[in-house]
């Protein structure tokens, strides 16, 4: 009996069911702020994009701007869990990259910034109690981590999930992360932006 227990369990690691837990992130979707988001960096050319994730993976055209502008980007791995969104510098379109902005859900920083997180695992991240502007408008949602461990290097954006926003957090102010009215609109991590430091 004891034989055969063996057996199974050596039957099992083989089939892959007795195997470590794979790591919790993919270094090829990793994104380390001013350097890189998986393999793309601030000198990956439209060319290089399209050699590392595919011609037809690749969509290039203009992108939203900050007050209803348009802006030179490109979209990579649209409608998945591994989307990026790509801002070329306006000097070298389609040559080098100002910066990217996650929108898939697979792309993990290595302190744990993700899109789909809570106001509270943001806070338990930067450490701190932060703000952000009201929603409803062209810079709504956007948070402001001032004293905290996020405040540089990423820009991150919440979207209201639960029904209808309170006036008291919409329009042009900043909201308190501890706010009742705010945790009641269950809000989530809705986009990241993080700017390349490594360019020219």
């Amino acid at each position: 009996m004891q034989r055969l227990s063996i057996l199974l369990l050596a039957g099992l690691a083989s089939a892959g069911f007795a195997q470590e837990p794979a790591p919790a992130t993919d270094p090829l979707t990793v994104v380390v702020p001013g350097k890189r988001a998986g393999p793309v960096t601030g000198y990956s050319s439209l060319s290089i994009l399209k050699g590392l994730f595919g011609r037809t993976k690749v969509k290039t055209g203009k992108l939203p701007g900050d007050e209803g502008e348009t802006i030179d980007g490109a979209v990579i791995n649209a409608g998945t869990d591994r989307e990026l969104h790509v801002v070329w510098e306006p000097s070298a379109v389609e040559r080098r990259i100002k910066l990217v902005r996650v929108i898939g859900r697979a792309w993990k920083f290595e302190n744990g910034l993700a899109i789909g997180l809570t106001v509270g695992e943001l806070e338990k991240i930067n450490g701190q109690p932060f703000k952000m502007n009201g929603f409803n408008w062209d810079f709504g949602g956007y948070a402001s981590f001032d004293g905290g461990a996020l405040a540089s290097g990423v820009s991150v954006r919440l979207k209201p999930t639960a029904g209808n926003c309170s006036p008291d957090i919409t329009g042009n102010k900043q909201v308190p992360s501890t706010s009742t009215a705010l945790l009641a609109a269950h809000p989530l991590v809705s986009a990241i932006a993080v700017t390349f430091r490594n360019r020219p």
